[in-house]
């Protein structure tokens, strides 16, 4: 109700040209109940926003759902005012393609309790990567920022949940506002779907810059003009070794296929995952890996992320001994269990290290994971003030004459 005492309502609908948001006023007529139809607009709209969203499950009954408001066109926010609370919104898609917004939140979480976190659903579960965000730096006044982005159809819900469990200045970061903003919703570029290619292969671009073919995964660019080309690594695995190759591919976007080249390289003995292997064997939650640095080294890539593991495997081809150097920056104790680098050979640990430097080999036969973890404590920093973390380098088998 308007401050004239017009009665506006508004409704979003999905048709097959996109989303529509209808505006209808009414006049009111109060001695008789009647209500007089005075204008229908409609707009088209890519998305629609809740502000009275209150569907994520509760952690318990003594929680109470809170909402946000619209300050700002666009910019939506809600402070944290009680304990036991949800606060709530959601975004609908109303087409296709990658919705995108700003979350900026403090948190408070540690292994004992959750006391205030954002969390980021899609269609009523969670979405990988978007858990758990915010600072988590319990005295700090400003708050992290968060580009969350996801793939979406028509009609798609995303919800995002702030959980207050305890507003005590202890458990909760000084920073005690939530704020969503800069939603968009992008629709993918025409080059978007599957491409049939040479030697019975498929490609896949999903028309925002990412495409597959088979297990490799690579980003691209669509030129202004000339010839569109997309470039990836697909090795060769076999028993006795991984050959690397590279694939170089030229598309035709109207008919959906593409001309392929292959460089093919030398017969390697093992090969390296940086993204770990998604086995659970630190005694804390693996989620992170190792970056390649480009000059045959890798650096754990959990800095700055308490009580977490980074994993790298290394995939042995042939019999041999494999040998590597590493490299730890941190307040490193292996016996008390912080802050130190452990290896492990096909899941049964092999040594535990809490020194700043060494050189390591094992003797492996064809078939064997080395899996390298840096496990780190809850302090983002060790003594000498670098960021915790692990350098691994030099890695070599030597095959078994």
């Amino acid at each position: 109700i308007d401050e004239s005492g017009k009665v506006i309502l508004k409704r979003d609908e999905i048709t097959d040209e996109g989303g529509l948001s209808w505006t209808l006023v009414f006049s009111i007529d109060q001695s008789t109940m009647e209500a007089t139809l005075e204008s229908e607009t409609s707009v088209v709209k890519s998305y629609s926003v809740n502000l009275e969203s209150e569907t994520v499950d509760k952690p318990s009954s003594s929680y109470s759902y809170k909402h946000f408001a619209e300050g700002e066109p666009g910019v939506y926010s809600a402070t944290i005012t009680n304990s036991y609370s949800v606060f709530e919104m959601s975004v609908t898609a109303l087409g296709s393609g990658k919705l995108s917004f700003d979350l900026t939140a403090g948190a408070y979480y540690n292994s004992y309790s959750d006391y205030a976190y954002a969390t980021v659903y899609l269609n009523g579960t969670a979405i990988e990567g978007y858990e758990k965000l915010g600072d988590t730096s319990s005295s700090s006044s400003s708050a992290a920022t968060t580009k969350v982005e996801a793939l979406v159809n028509a009609g798609d819900v995303v919800t995002i949940a702030y959980f207050v469990k305890n507003t005590s200045s202890y458990y909760l970061p000084s920073y005690k506002t939530i704020t969503v903003e800069n939603i968009a919703l992008v629709a993918p570029g025409a080059e978007a779907g599957t491409y049939s290619l040479d030697r019975e292969m498929t490609l896949t671009l999903d028309g925002f810059g990412h495409g597959t073919c088979g297990d490799a995964n690579f980003d691209y660019t669509v030129p202004e003009s000339g010839d569109f080309v997309v470039e990836f690594d697909l090795p060769l695995i076999e028993e006795d070794g991984i050959t690397p190759r590279h694939f170089r591919v030229t598309l035709d976007t109207e008919d959906k296929t593409g001309a392929v080249s292959i460089e093919v390289g030398e017969k390697k003995p093992l090969s390296i995952n940086l993204n770990g292997s998604d086995q659970l064997i630190s005694n804390r939650p693996t989620s992170y890996g190792f970056d390649d640095l480009g000059d045959g080294s890798y650096r754990s890539n959990n800095k700055g992320k308490g009580n977490t593991s980074a994993e790298m495997v290394i995939s042995c081809y042939q019999d041999g001994t494999l040998t590597f150097h590493y490299e730890v920056s941190g307040d490193c104790n292996s016996s008390n269990s912080w802050d130190y680098l452990a290896i492990y050979k096909n899941g049964e640990l092999l040594n535990k290290y809490g020194d700043i430097n060494g050189d390591y080999s094992v003797d492996v036969v064809s078939g064997d994971l080395i899996q390298i973890f840096f496990t780190k404590d809850g302090s983002d920093n060790g003594s000498a003030g670098e960021l915790d973390g692990a350098i691994i380098s030099n890695i070599l088998l030597t095959v078994a004459s």
